[in-house]
């Protein structure tokens, strides 16, 4: 990885609170080193991303259970900074919180059984879901390994796998991590 590297995820995660309200239900309490501000009358919680080092060993046990590790630039990001389930323009980050990665980034990956069941085995290893807190999975298309290490970014419509059991149509959101991270960086829509 690079300093560049370094310098694009910091920018990326930075827009997180642009995009997002970045609220919590008082169901989950936030850490204080997340922790922004607690508004005790209606119990919700303002979090911010933090920069959180973490060894690269403790994606072992998560890669296991996935075809292929991902893209050198996404693990960077999960070993480096924890955050919520956040909404950005394009699509809906699943979250990688406080905690062992083994407990909070793989239950995210791995909630829904159906997903998992038609997904991974195809080789589609889902990290967020389509914008505005949709459900469509996206995912990483590990079957296709580009030469820097990436993946394509596919789409798939929940529907067709929750109702027919199926896949169905995909949608390329990007060629690839760093493609969809720097479109988002570089935002120029409605907020």
């Amino acid at each position: 990885m690079t300093s560049s590297d370094d310098q694009l995820l910091a920018d990326f995660v930075a827009t997180f609170q642009k995009f997002d309200d970045s609220l919590w239900e008082r169901d989950r309490i936030v850490p204080d080193f997340m922790l922004v501000e607690r508004d005790p009358e209606d119990g919700t919680q303002e979090w911010k991303p933090a920069k959180v080092a973490t060894e690269r060993s403790e994606l072992a046990e998560l890669y296991q259970r996935i075809p292929a590790p991902f893209s050198p630039l996404y693990e960077r990001l999960v070993l480096t900074y924890r955050w919520y389930q956040v909404m950005l323009p394009t699509f809906t980050l699943l979250a990688n919180p406080p905690g062992p990665i083994a407990e909070g980034l793989a239950a995210e990956i791995f909630v829904d059984y159906t997903f998992v069941q038609l997904l991974i085995p195809q080789g589609y290893i889902p990290f967020a879901k389509g914008p505005d807190y949709n459900y469509d999975p996206v995912c990483f298309a590990m079957g296709t390994r580009l030469a820097d290490g990436e993946f394509p970014i596919v789409q798939f419509d929940h529907e067709d796998i929750l109702c027919n059991l199926r896949l169905g149509d995909r949608v390329v959101l990007a060629p690839t991590f760093r493609a969809l991270i720097e479109q988002i960086v570089n935002w120029r829509g409605p907020v």
